[in-house]
């Protein structure tokens, strides 16, 4: 018997996703748009910088995403999830992740912590 190997990544962002792309979010459109190409932009500088430290040649077949949310006043997980998706496109634009789509990405039980003076997250990035 074979045990399998995961690998598992960390990108430590100092943010959290802005209210402009969260899922409740009722910005106009042209503000969502500025922050979602933000977001993708960092989901690929990220992911692209991952891949050169770790010299990643080829493409993830599949992968299980979790954040690990911190801030210093509640929010909704559901909604600041959501507000993840330019940056899970971005890390696809990097060509890290073959597709977004369901059978390429999963996602994991993601995480929530209410602490003063901090906003954060975490992407663990499992690669199955």
């Amino acid at each position: 018997m074979t045990a399998e190997i995961t690998k598992v990544f960390e990108i430590e962002l100092g943010w959290i996703p802005p209210a402009e792309v969260r899922g409740n979010s009722r910005t106009h459109w042209r503000a969502k748009a500025a922050k979602i190409k933000e977001l993708r932009q960092s989901g690929f500088d990220h992911m692209f910088h991952l891949q050169v430290e770790n010299n990643i040649l080829r493409k993830f077949e599949q992968v299980r995403i979790t954040y690990h949310f911190t801030h210093n006043r509640w929010i909704d997980i559901d909604n600041i999830a959501f507000g993840m998706k330019a940056f899970v496109d971005g890390m696809v634009d990097a060509e890290a992740v073959q597709d977004d789509t369901p059978d390429r990405v999963l996602y994991g039980d993601h995480t929530f912590t209410r602490k003063p003076k901090t906003s954060r997250t975490v992407v663990e990035i499992e690669v199955l």
